[in-house]
């Protein structure tokens, strides 16, 4: 028999505070798992838009700590660093400030994660240290995720890798962050995603909607945050600094993707018609898989 707890991230009652890390993070985790003999976090490892890769220290922050730790550990300063990004850990402070996190919850000693491939079929296992057993398997995904590309983009097209990743717009934000990577200063994303549940947070649509200006943007969160959804918007921002963004939905309403400073389209020819007025087409990159890959430009 096993009892189910669901985390509230807002229920003050059950939440312990352990201390802050070096940047300065307030952390306040779940009782029950403080007050454990031992955590085991079981899951899997792929990309992560600002954390670098999924798994390993994200159970605790931001899996089950408090909603002010995780504004903190997703802060403005935070995401600002060029690190917090794909495929990086060395260097990203999301990471190492949950790493230093995930550290104070001493009862957190086991992991047992996997790789899964484009059919979600297991290709690898790793199990043991949380910090160990996560680099492994990080340095294995890598060998089938990071992908070297020859050039930058004219024109990036990418989808957000399917369902149930495409559910939402606020999920494809984590496709244009992939196809701005390789990408040129002022060249073209087009990024396919179903958004079967529209934009998915009000909250991320609104923040996103405050200004045409994406530096404007910012700098609100800068100067408002702990703001709902901030992280999403910061990274969104980031991607609309360097370029255009045409989105290929039928799930959000064109005007609603225009109040967000995205470019709506119907369907493919639309979307390539738009960005080859935009900008000359030459050099077009296709990333089907989405945020599922890593696209790294060779003279990195």
């Amino acid at each position: 028999e096993y009892i189910v707890e669901s985390h509230n991230s807002d229920d003050d009652k059950n939440l312990v505070y352990l201390g802050r890390t070096s940047y300065g993070t307030e952390i306040y985790v779940n009782k029950t798992v403080v007050e454990s003999d031992i955590v085991v976090g079981i899951g899997l490892l792929e990309p992560h838009f600002f954390a670098g890769y999924s798994g390993g220290r994200k159970f605790i922050v931001p899996g089950v700590s408090a909603t002010k730790t995780v504004y903190q550990n997703h802060g403005y300063r935070m995401l600002s660093n060029p690190k917090a990004d794909y495929g990086f850990l060395d260097g990203n402070p999301v990471h190492e400030d949950m790493v230093e996190a995930s550290k104070l919850v001493k009862s957190y000693r086991f992991i047992l994660h996997v790789v899964l491939d484009k059919e979600k079929n297991i290709v690898d296992v790793f199990a043991g240290d949380v910090y160990k057993a996560h680099r492994a398997g990080v340095d294995v995904l890598d060998r089938y995720v990071k992908v070297d590309v020859p050039y930058e983009g004219d024109v990036v097209v990418a989808s957000n890798g399917g369902y149930p990743l495409d559910r939402d717009l606020y999920q494809a934000v984590k496709g244009m962050v992939t196809a701005s990577r390789v990408a040129r200063n002022g060249g073209v994303i087009v990024i396919f995603s179903e958004c079967r549940d529209g934009v998915g947070h009000e909250h991320f649509r609104e923040l996103a909607s405050i200004s045409r200006d994406p530096h404007k943007i910012l700098k609100y969160i800068e100067l408002n945050e702990p703001l709902r959804d901030q992280w999403q918007v910061q990274k969104l921002e980031q991607v609309l600094l360097k370029n255009k963004v045409i989105v290929v939905t039928k799930g959000v309403k064109h005007s609603v993707l225009e109040e967000m400073n995205l470019i709506p389209a119907s369907n493919a020819d639309e979307a390539f018609e738009i960005a080859c007025r935009e900008i000359e087409c030459r050099k077009i990159i296709a990333i089907p898989e989405g945020p599922y890959v890593i696209p790294v430009l060779k003279s990195y």
